[in-house]
Parts: structure tokens; sequence; C-alpha cells
């Protein structure tokens, strides 16, 4: 419904994936400020979605350690690294969606990819004493 109702704020010209992008952002932020706590694991963690697709091993240990560390990235660099890593966006589609410059989105990503560097690197000292 949000993007019927937003169609009339679309820019002729401008690029699709950003705009429905931030009118999912904004829509899955309301949802989180509506909803009731996330429903956790008997061991306390968030449930893992296992892509049907997706072949070999997988380490949850450490997609559960890198989920953890991006929770406590500020926002502003926690979404250029998710859209750009994980969603493949690059980073002018993803300054688009954010309404900041590309030049901005750049310096989030890199602080952002700076500060996971340092915690999970003390997640691995802690591993391997």
């Amino acid at each position: 419904m949000s993007l019927v109702r937003g169609r009339g704020r679309f820019q002729e010209g401008a690029r699709v994936k950003p705009w429905l992008y931030a009118i999912a952002t904004n829509a899955a932020r309301d949802w989180q400020r509506r909803k009731r706590p996330e429903e956790l694991t008997d061991e306390g963690e968030l449930p893992t979605r296992v892509p049907v697709d997706e072949a070999g091993p997988r380490d949850v240990g450490l997609e559960r350690a890198v989920q953890r560390a991006l929770e406590q990235l500020p926002e502003g660099q926690r979404i250029p690294i998710v859209l750009h890593r994980f969603e493949g966006m690059g980073f002018a589609e993803i300054a688009e969606s954010m309404g900041l410059t590309e030049s901005a989105v750049k310096v989030r990503a890199h602080q952002g990819y700076a500060r996971l560097r340092e915690l999970l690197a003390t997640l691995r000292e802690e591993a391997n004493p």
C-alpha cells in the first residue's frame, strides 16, 4: 500500500530500486516500532534463517557473531554495510535511498567496516586465547 500511496512522489527518471528500498525500509521501521519483541530460540538467540538455495557448510556461530557485531553499530553505519555487502546494492543506490551523498555513504560504510573489524577481532581473541 505504501508503494501505491507514494507513487506520486516518484521522480521521473529516477532509479526505481532505491525508491522501492526507501519505501520498504520505512515500512519495516514502522512495523518494528509497532510489533512485539522478537521470538527468541531456547538459547536466547534470534532465529537463524537458512536460504534454501545456499550450498555448502555454514558457520552458524560466525553468522551470529557478525549479527551481534552489526547490531552494535549505529544505524547510519549498519544500513550501508547491510545494503552493500548483503543486498548487493551500489553506493550510489544506497545514497539515493538514504537521502545522502555517495561520499557520505562511503564514509559511513568505511567507519562501520572498521568498527566491525574491531568487534570481530575481539571475539576472535576471546575464542583463541
